[in-house]
């Protein structure tokens, strides 16, 4: 593994032999970018294998890290009419790899990790930023990957560029499908490190995400569960708007006024929407047209079923319509046993009544 470190960071290719170090032609794999995407995977794959063999080298990978997800083309590169956009997708797909596998050592190595917050911070922020909006999974992936990391004591670095995360075009992207798909796991991480770090926010922050959340507590398009994070988010950024507007004197009086108004609204929505809605698919109906639609989807008792409803209640007789001799046989002897237990049952009271 120090080998492969070694050809990396010399950038020249070379082969190691057991008694001198001759340097021969590599083949052309190294420089493939989809060959590139798969050596997090790999080296995740030895780590598991030879643990305590590879702990120690890992930690020479993570500069390495930091220094490959924040390599971003430049604008006048992006915006020239030659660019390769197929080999910028695979470009982004070996970042992303490569942070999903930063997310996997983070919590091992976080001493290590924390030694380059800038860059963490910045390569996250450029990688959504520059995500292609026509892949989704890669968008996806990178979703997962930042919900890991804020999960850690990292999520305190953000909170000076958190209000570039309030923006769609940069958390969810411009994409179609993103903004379909999405949007449920995007908004869930961003509420989640909102809640955690409500009270490091300004009030301007504050405002962000207000606004952010009020939109998707109306937004019928997101599963309930979306919007029922989104109430429980406002609700506890109430505490964190009062004590930052008087600290910034600020006026937070008019978010709690705005936050009151969602709520309002959304019950408002309930009683006079889905509350009639509830009620018309429980409440009987008289019509007679719906009532024979209604006959008409059930469907009838078989044979067999109606055979076991008369041998449960031991009455009446089977009907003609019914030639399974074997269920004959099963109702006779189902009201000769019901005959004998209720005899069984009336002796006692005989024997007493007699005597």
């Amino acid at each position: 593994m120090r080998i492969f470190l070694k050809i990396l960071d010399e950038q020249e290719p070379q082969f190691i032999a057991e008694q001198n170090i001759q340097y021969t032609i590599i083949p052309m794999g190294v420089q493939s970018l989809k060959v590139l995407a798969e050596l997090p995977i790999i080296v995740v794959l030895m780590y598991q294998m030879y643990k305590q063999q590879v702990q120690n080298d890992i930690v020479d990978f993570i500069p390495l890290i930091m220094n490959t997800i924040t390599l971003q083309p430049s604008l006048p590169h992006r915006t020239n009419p030659a660019f390769n956009k197929e080999v910028f997708v695979d470009f982004i797909a070996a970042q992303i790899k490569t942070l999903t596998f930063l997310a996997f050592i983070m919590k091992m190595y976080q001493g290590a990790v924390n030694n380059h917050p800038q860059q963490m911070v910045q390569g996250l922020l450029g990688l959504m930023t520059l995500c292609p909006p026509e892949v989704a999974h890669l968008r996806k992936d990178l979703l997962i990957s930042a919900r890991y990391i804020l999960t850690t004591d990292f999520k305190n670095r953000f909170v000076p560029v958190i209000e570039k995360l309030f923006d769609d075009n940069i958390l969810i992207g411009s994409g179609w499908t993103t903004h379909e798909s999405l949007r449920p796991l995007a908004y869930s991480t961003l509420a989640d490190l909102v809640h955690h770090v409500r009270n490091n926010l300004s009030l301007s922050d504050l405002s962000l995400a207000v606004n952010l959340f009020s939109k998707t507590v109306h937004d019928d398009s997101l599963p309930s569960t979306i919007q029922t994070m989104s109430c429980k988010l406002l609700l506890s950024l109430v505490d964190c708007i009062r004590t930052k507007s008087d600290q910034e004197s600020g006026n937070g009086r008019e978010l709690l006024l705005r936050i009151s108004e969602v709520f309002v609204i959304k019950f408002k929505t309930i009683a006079k929407v889905q509350l009639p809605l509830l009620l018309s698919k429980c409440k009987p109906t008289n019509d007679p047209a719906k009532m024979a639609e209604t006959k008409a989807a059930t469907p009838p008792p078989s044979n067999a079923q109606l055979a076991q409803q008369l041998i449960a209640s031991g009455d009446g007789k089977l009907p003609d319509s019914i030639k399974d001799e074997k269920l004959h046989l099963l109702y006779t002897t189902s009201v000769e046993t019901k005959d004998k237990e209720e005899k069984v049952v009336l002796s006692p009271f005989l024997f007493l009544f007699f005597f």
